[in-house]
């Protein structure tokens, strides 16, 4: 499993478009674009419902692991998961799969501030701190992980990564 991890508006979608097109499964069912993301956020619409529920405090802690271990049990290597809230949601998922490797996007702080402020109508303030939180968390969950760290449109090593792993692109797990 690969988790694409980072605040948005740093290259998330950019990265799970590229392992989707690759053929990391993305998801049955993916999050649509739309004017803030007009190329696409290629995310897992079941998945990313699930976590949005729980986000929100619409579900408990037990459900959430009891719904996501469901979904988990029916994906298939190669097979990739991209949220934003992943950033939050590590501590919850990380006990539920075995040897996940992650790709974590960077883009400069100010950038990405900036363009929260732009195309989502954010508070210099409250894209700050979601920002600076995120960062924090990843930098707290990911210690110790299976990690590639790849600045916005700086790509071309994502591709070589994924086949000097436990992947075959275009076929089945090599594990």
């Amino acid at each position: 499993m690969i988790l694409v991890v980072g605040p948005g508006r740093c290259g998330t979608s950019s990265v799970a478009r590229i392992l989707h097109e690759n053929g990391v499964s993305m998801g049955h069912l993916m999050n649509r674009a739309d004017r803030y993301n007009p190329a696409g956020y290629y995310e897992d619409m079941e998945l990313l419902e699930v976590n949005r529920a729980f986000f929100r405090g619409k579900i408990n802690e037990d459900t959430f692991v009891f719904m996501v271990r469901n979904i988990l049990d029916n994906r298939y290597e190669p097979w990739g998961l991209k949220d934003t809230r992943l950033c939050h949601l590590l501590p919850f998922y990380l006990p539920l799969l075995a040897n996940p490797r992650f790709i974590r996007c960077r883009r400069p702080k100010e950038d990405i501030i900036k363009s929260m402020m732009r195309s989502l109508s954010w508070s210099e303030e409250k894209a700050r701190k979601n920002v600076e939180t995120a960062e924090g968390k990843l930098d707290l969950y990911l210690t110790g992980k299976d990690v590639l760290e790849v600045n916005i449109g700086e790509y071309e090593q994502i591709l070589p990564w994924l086949h000097n792993g436990k992947y075959s692109l275009g076929g089945e797990s090599r594990q």
